[in-house]
């Protein structure tokens, strides 16, 4: 049975890699703080934030009781395998190789990344 997770933690990764979870969703936490700045920066100039797009509410809550806009400036989701979990997360240093590949048996490891 595929079980999924979400933000990519460490101990998610490392089920990944073992085997008992399938994917995670990984949104790059480590952008959210830039971009809330620049938004808040330029709203304080009186300006628009750039990179907004308008949604409807019925279409974010998947409900078409809902109305309404709301704008929003998604940042990327990646999904994360046990194929992708090195390069996604742990070469991007979101999570440390030693907390992913915990308890993997020696002859399964990557190699570990270069400093």
């Amino acid at each position: 049975m595929p079980i999924s997770g979400q933000d990519a933690t460490a101990d998610g990764c490392n089920s990944i890699v073992l085997g008992g979870q399938t994917v995670t969703v990984f949104k790059d936490t480590r952008l959210l703080a830039p971009q809330a700045v620049k938004m808040i920066e330029a709203l304080v100039k009186g300006q628009t934030p750039a990179g907004l797009t308008q949604f409807t509410l019925a279409a974010l809550t998947n409900d078409k009781t809902k109305t309404g806009n709301v704008m929003a400036n998604f940042l990327p989701v990646v999904e994360v395998t046990k194929v992708n979990v090195y390069d996604v997360v742990v070469k991007s240093g979101f999570q440390t190789y030693d907390a992913v590949y915990r308890n993997v048996p020696a002859d399964q490891l990557p190699p570990t990344p270069a400093p």
